[in-house]
């Protein structure tokens, strides 16, 4: 017998790979998703750039990992989070690291990425309590 909650993330994974076949979803989610790479990657691969950061925003991002299955969207949260605290300070930050600036679109994708992952979470978690 299967886990429950082994069962309800396939579900989910095989729903997000179906998304991806939406050209305007994918467009939408490599748009947002590259530029919250582009952050990431900047502020791990350079100490004067992760420097930047923390002065323009008074914090270092969360990163996703390899090891924790929710830390993508743990480190889309934190983006949010500084969007919705220190919008301008992350616009001051992103030009001066001359990565491309998140729009309106693509704040509202990771807000919706973030709902719908963190439905998932909470189903998972629930899931792992029954069975």
């Amino acid at each position: 017998m299967r886990c429950g909650a082994h069962t309800f993330n396939l579900v989910a994974s095989s729903d997000a790979d179906a998304a991806l076949r939406d050209g305007n979803f994918k467009a939408a989610l490599r748009k947002a998703m590259s530029k919250a790479q582009a952050l990431w990657n900047t502020q791990n691969r350079s100490t004067v750039s992760a420097d930047i950061i923390e002065e323009e925003l008074s914090q270092r991002l969360k990163t996703p990992n390899e090891t924790r299955w929710n830390s993508r969207q743990e480190a889309c949260l934190c983006i949010l989070d500084v969007m919705d605290k220190k919008g301008a300070a992350l616009q001051r930050a992103m030009m001066k690291l001359k990565i491309a600036l998140f729009t309106d679109a693509d704040r509202n994708f990771l807000k919706e990425y973030c709902s719908v992952r963190i439905s998932h979470c909470k189903r998972l978690n629930f899931l792992k309590f029954v069975v």
